[in-house]
């Protein structure tokens, strides 16, 4: 349907009759044309225009999509998101006529989308059901979740964790002048913010700010427990700085709301006693169940999990609390991005609508777009953290010095080591350091006496150049460390037990490849042809390397990735050569990545003769493992 064709079922929607002549005259276009028009649209859509000796009218019972699909702004891969994850989450098959309906789009354009959908689904191992007219995923819940995890890695097109982003919601707020002062002010009573917490503060404290500066009264009841002396303070001076900035005055509600951001935020240096407990008792049992049941919700429903994420359950608990009490009083929030969210980011947006819908549910309170995205902006400043800190060690840094001198540390430690490091929090107590879990290193400029399950390392407090050296090796290590470990999980992943085997029957290059291609088929990893494609793979030049051989075809097309194992210690002929060891690999386009973190090490490992002597020499598949485990190396 062409524009004109548009303007024409809009005139008509807008009027109870218009003549072919009016029309013409509107349009700008001929009564023939007009007539043209009329005939096409009822071919497209029959039944649409109908005509009279009044004119023509439009159909009481137009269907919505005839407007909406061609206005529509959701680009074709968003809405392949939107269905996937609509079947994904849903209990039971999706009818595929509500589904068109729910999108907007006529059912011959969903039956396009589903074409494209399945092809798509076959590079994670899934498969597209559709039996009569109802809707299903098959395949396994692990497959399930990375086709998840990628949609939400790869469907997110905003700046969550970006002052930019921060100052385009609220241009009447000045986002670097509160970043200063809070900076300032924190060194000014000792206490350390690292910058993914930061930012989120900023947020809050901005969303804050344009509440009040709108003459929205917060509502939230003030606090009964009694605040640490300094959060006190540095309450006093933020709200003070603030007020006179922005000629806004902040209420007692308003700085306790303040306090629970800055204690759940920061951390001061010279330690003395947990605010945990204050944190729980601002949060409540209502606002700590819903979290609950809305974690479990993901799981269920999305295939996300959570739940060992504390930092980020702590912070949304938080605004769960204020959301409840802010809906409850019809206080919501506006956010400016809302549109920009829901468009640039369909996924996320879209499991924050389920996270709206489930406080629905369990509190009967109703929560408007805003505050949907705003919801949103957390998961995705969740997600946007967790990919910046893959290739990123996470430190404590031990100091019982004065604080400025760890505070110089700290920057000079982050200047030196850039992207290299992220330095967590910065302690003064070892009490502060037992029972963390989540970060790689401790760097420390005094001995630590009790006994830490995370590496420490011991540096001067004026970071000479041996320090560098020292740290720079670690970092190195504990990278190295990581990559192993990432390498033992795909390998033990793709390369099970039942994929394995030592033979003395095999001994040439056909009855090799036969035999595996055939358990590989027989498993359900490969399709028919495969063992076509590896020997056209063969044909164009051989995979044997020395005294093995690592066949594979030329793309990515098996039903699931998996490596398989053939060792024959008195040799199999292979074109001119005699190898002991065969390692067919069949990998799905979703696992490219995978393949690449696999392939090349384990060429690596093999071409060394002394590992490779051990790897022929396995008496088992766990030995093989745990031979290939200790023979990596990153370089």
């Amino acid at each position: 349907m062409n524009k004109k064709q548009e303007q024409l079922l809009q005139l008509l929607s807008e009027h109870t009759t218009l003549t072919a002549s009016a029309l013409a005259h509107y349009l700008s276009v001929s009564v023939r044309t007009v007539k043209n028009y009329v005939k096409e649209i009822n071919e497209e859509f029959p039944n649409t225009v109908i005509s009279s000796h009044s004119g023509y009218s439009i159909a009481n019972c137009l269907p919505r999509y005839i407007f909406q699909e061609q206005t529509s702004n959701q680009t074709v891969e968003e809405r392949h998101s939107h269905i996937l994850i609509k079947i994904l989450s849903a209990e039971r098959p999706v009818d595929a006529f509500d589904l068109a309906d729910d999108l907007f789009v006529s059912y011959s354009t969903l039956q396009t989308d589903l074409r494209k959908i399945r092809k798509q689904l076959t590079k994670f191992n899934l498969s597209l059901i559709l039996k009569n007219n109802q809707l299903t995923v098959g395949g396994s819940e692990k497959d399930k979740r990375k086709l998840i995890s990628n949609l939400l890695y790869n469907q997110s097109h905003i700046h969550f964790m970006n002052y930019s982003t921060i100052q385009s919601l609220f241009p009447d707020i000045d986002i670097a002048f509160l970043k200063t002062v809070t900076l300032e002010i924190l060194e000014k009573y000792h206490y350390f913010i690292n910058d993914y917490s930061l930012i989120n503060f900023i947020m809050h404290l901005s969303i804050m700010i344009n509440r009040i500066m709108n003459h929205n009264i917060s509502l939230l009841h003030h606090q009964t427990f009694q605040l640490p002396e300094t959060v006190s303070h540095i309450c006093q001076s933020l709200s003070e700085k603030i007020e006179s900035r922005f000629g806004i005055l902040l209420s007692d509600a308003d700085q306790a709301e303040l306090a629970i951001l800055l204690l759940s935020r920061t951390t001061r240096v010279d330690y003395r006693n947990s605010n945990s407990q204050d944190i729980e008792k601002y949060i409540g049992d209502e606002a700590r169940g819903l979290v609950d049941i809305i974690l479990q919700q993901l799981d269920t429903l999305y295939l996300i999990q959570l739940n060992d994420n504390s930092e980020f359950i702590l912070r949304f608990s938080i605004h769960i609390k204020n959301l409840l009490t802010r809906a409850r009083n019809n206080y919501l929030n506006k956010n400016p991005l809302v549109d920009n969210i829901k468009l640039q980011s369909p996924l996320i947006y879209d499991i924050s609508v389920t996270i709206a819908s489930i406080i629905k549910n369990q509190a009967g309170l109703s929560i408007n777009d805003d505050e949907i995205a705003y919801i949103a902006f957390h998961l995705g400043s969740l997600i946007e953290s967790q990919q910046e800190l893959v290739e990123t060690t996470t430190v404590i840094l031990y100091s019982p010095d004065y604080y400025q001198s760890a505070r110089t540390l700290a920057t000079q430690l982050s200047e030196h080591f850039g992207n290299r490091l992220f330095i967590k929090n910065i302690v003064n107590d070892e009490e502060q350091i037992l029972n963390d879990d989540s970060s790689d290193l401790i760097i420390a400029t005094v001995p630590v006496n009790k006994e830490i399950s995370i590496p420490i390392l011991l540096i001067t407090p004026f970071f000479h150049h041996r320090d560098k050296e020292k740290l720079s090796k670690k970092l190195d290590n504990l990278i190295f460390q990581r990559k192993r470990k990432e390498f033992e999980t795909n390998l033990r992943d793709l390369f099970s037990a039942d994929l394995f085997e030592i033979t003395t029957e095999i001994s040439d290059k056909e009855k090799a490849i036969s035999h595996m291609c055939k358990i590989l088929y027989d498993r359900g990893y490969t399709q028919s042809d495969f063992e076509q494609k590896i020997i056209e793979r063969e044909k164009l030049s051989s995979t044997a390397f020395d005294r093995f051989a690592i066949p594979h075809t030329m793309t990515m097309e098996a039903k699931k990735t998996g490596i398989f194992f053939l060792i024959n210690r008195k040799g199999i002929v292979w074109s001119s050569k005699k190898i002991q060891l065969v390692i067919m690999l069949c990998f799905s386009s979703s696992n490219r990545t995978t393949f690449h973190q696999i392939f090349e090490p384990l060429t690596n490992i093999l071409i060394e003769p002394q590992n490779f002597e051990k790897i022929i020499n396995s008496k088992h598949y766990e030995e093989c493992v745990e031979y290939l485990v200790s023979c990596y190396r990153s370089d």
